[in-house]
């Protein structure tokens, strides 16, 4: 790795929650994520994107073993999300990218989602900070993947 990653660290027991087609207006995210964290549920990774006609798709990884309990906390409050469906994916893996560099370098997520597509590995999921490029991705291609990025990064 360069000086630029730091470390590559990966996750294969978490699962991803999708909200489908939430409205899109102002306080939905902050009373799911608050309610959640009331709760005691860690997010490892958020998500978002258009559905068209006002709607949202909110997705979310979290522990497999919060999920159960997350899923009936859901159900309890779903009126308040007015979601017109929950879906789960259990076959998840989550890959975070680190180093204090990564704001400073310009291409490097081009880089790394190209790494992966060189090797077919579709991205479900991005999320990334200053430090952090954080990838969703199928969890039998999490090993190659992680190989992968620690050589070429």
């Amino acid at each position: 790795m360069s000086t630029i990653v730091l470390d590559i660290k990966h996750n294969t027991h978490v699962a991803k929650v999708t909200l489908k087609a939430v409205p899109d207006k102002p306080g939905i995210a902050g009373l799911l994520f608050s309610t959640l964290g009331e709760h005691g549920f860690n997010i490892e990774l958020i998500a978002q994107s258009s559905a068209g006609r006002k709607r949202v798709d909110i997705s979310f990884v979290i522990s497999e073993g919060d999920l159960d309990a997350v899923l009936k906390l859901l159900s309890a409050i779903k009126m308040k999300f007015a979601a017109r469906q929950i879906v789960v994916d259990q076959d998840v893996a989550l890959i975070a990218v680190y180093g204090r560099k990564l704001p400073q370098t310009p291409g490097i997520a081009g880089r790394v989602f190209s790494i992966l597509a060189d090797r077919r590995i579709n991205i479900d999921a991005i999320s990334a900070s200053l430090t952090v490029i954080s990838c969703v991705i199928r969890k039998d291609k999490v090993n190659q993947a992680v190989e992968v990025l620690k050589k070429e990064l």
